[in-house]
């Protein structure tokens, strides 16, 4: 209210017509929506970071747990660990991020070679290889 009588009051200004203020309100709605939009998006991005962050951190989970032998394993951990894997890779492919998408198709033919593997000593061939050690450090970054 300061500003207004200290600012724009003393000085004159034009006649304002109903063409002005329709003018005015949907430039005011235009930049409230890109607003929401903008909003939107920020804490879409933070909640599925969040979760992409606890899929790998799962992962990572299993694969150690694998990596240490059959005792530390369920029955059904190498098919949480292909699901993991495809979720996590679906996930970041939208990314913007540079390079997320070249991890993505790793991560995907990785979890499709793990799939392959008809034993336990295959699957754990393909955790103990340098292919998803590369694939661990590139995901933890992305944490």
């Amino acid at each position: 209210m300061a500003a207004y009588i200290v600012f724009i009051a003393p000085h004159p200004h034009p006649e304002f017509t109903v063409a002005d203020f329709a003018l005015g309100t949907v430039y005011s709605l235009l930049y409230a929506e890109l607003a929401a939009v903008g909003i939107v998006t920020t804490v879409r991005s933070e909640t599925r970071t969040k979760r992409v962050s606890e899929d790998i951190k799962e992962l990572l989970e299993l694969a150690k747990g694998i990596e240490q032998g059959t005792r530390n394993v369920e029955e059904d951990t190498p098919e949480k660990v292909v699901q993991l894997a495809r979720s996590i890779a679906d996930s970041i492919r939208e990314e913007p991020a540079s390079g997320t998408k070249e991890i993505a198709e790793r991560l995907t033919t990785w979890a499709d070679e793990f799939e392959g593997e008809d034993d336990f000593i295959g699957r754990e061939e393909q955790i103990g290889s340098d292919e998803f050690s590369e694939l661990a450090n590139d995901l933890c970054t992305l944490r």
